[in-house]
């Protein structure tokens, strides 16, 4: 998923910078521009989903059902409540992540260009450190490595909160910001994988992800 995204931005960017003046018409563009993308994206998943020759209750009736026995299992489970709030505040970090765009712009004087450079570069570090926090989780458990990617988050969210850009030099801002980032990220590629570790059953694992992603992402 974070791949798909990195090279979408990098290609619409590419086409903002290389064909494109900077301006307010950028913005028709770059709506035209995802316009068309998702519409090659919706004819591609028609195309492979029609072949899928399973009917829905062909498939339905080869998986567990859902039941009050197994609600109640989730529910009452206190690692996956854990689980929720490390994806409420993971989350949280993630959609703050969106603004830094705007904050580096009105902190410091950039064109347009050196912000979409930014932007792609900032696209790029979310599949390379999802991938990255996978290895790590493979070694450690995933809660020791979700445990470093807060840490790798919260030193530098302090710094960028209590001192003014201006303070800190653009250099060391944008630094400070690609290691939040990257912990942020990373943290994307590990939340699920400690259902393990919360000892969710492999049968469980659809209901409790929609159980703590509609708490957690609300």
């Amino acid at each position: 998923r974070g791949l798909i995204t990195a090279i979408l931005i990098s290609i619409i960017n590419f086409l903002l910078t290389g064909f494109y003046e900077e301006g307010a018409g950028n913005k028709i563009y770059l709506i035209l521009s995802f316009f068309l993308f998702i519409m090659l994206i919706a004819f591609i998943a028609c195309l492979f989903l029609s072949q899928q020759k399973i009917s829905w209750h062909e498939s339905k009736q080869k998986k567990d059902r859902l039941s009050l026995e197994k609600i109640k299992r989730i529910v009452l489970n206190p690692s996956l409540w854990c689980n929720l709030l490390i994806i409420l505040t993971a989350y949280s970090a993630f959609k703050g992540a969106d603004y830094y765009t705007l904050f580096i712009k009105k902190s410091f004087t950039l064109s347009g260009n050196e912000l979409i450079y930014f932007v792609t570069f900032i696209a790029w570090a979310r599949p390379i450190s999802g991938l990255l926090a996978g290895r790590i989780g493979d070694k450690l458990h995933p809660s020791k490595a979700c445990l470093l990617c807060f840490m790798i988050i919260l030193f530098p969210s302090l710094i960028i909160g209590l001192v003014e850009p201006q303070t800190l030099g653009f250099s060391l801002f944008i630094g400070l910001i690609s290691f939040q980032v990257t912990g942020v990220y990373s943290l994307r590629g590990l939340y699920f994988a400690l259902f393990e570790e919360a000892g969710v059953k492999k049968k469980d694992t659809g209901t409790a992800s929609g159980f703590i992603s509609f708490l957690g992402f609300t």
